[in-house]
């Protein structure tokens, strides 16, 4: 709702509020739980708040990490995009991330 200079171009209020006005899109504000199975989690590096979906089903889990790993090659903690508002707290949540994933299968 509020972007910085930096990636203003990116979230025109206009793609979006008018399905918030129309009841097609909620907004989360913080981690929380969709529906069983399914979870809204966050992380600040990339951008305050950025949102990923965790889901769990009985064999294995799958994360959606959008712009914490945008490719596969930033799978390594130092290797981040240069849109990342907050590189070393992002190399911070990197870490956990994957150690939670490992820890979880």
């Amino acid at each position: 709702m509020s972007p910085s200079e930096l990636d203003r171009t990116g979230y025109n209020r206009n793609n979006f509020l008018p399905l918030k006005e129309t009841g097609l899109l909620q907004l989360f504000d913080g981690e929380t739980t969709l529906f069983l199975g399914n979870e809204i989690l966050t992380s600040d590096g990339h951008t305050p708040g950025q949102q990923h979906i965790l889901i769990r089903d009985n064999e294995r889990p799958l994360f959606f990490c959008a712009d914490l790993f945008p490719t596969f090659s930033h799978i390594g903690i130092t290797w981040i995009s240069t849109f990342n508002l907050y590189p070393l707290k992002l190399i911070e949540e990197k870490k956990k991330i994957l150690q939670r994933a490992a820890s979880g299968n």
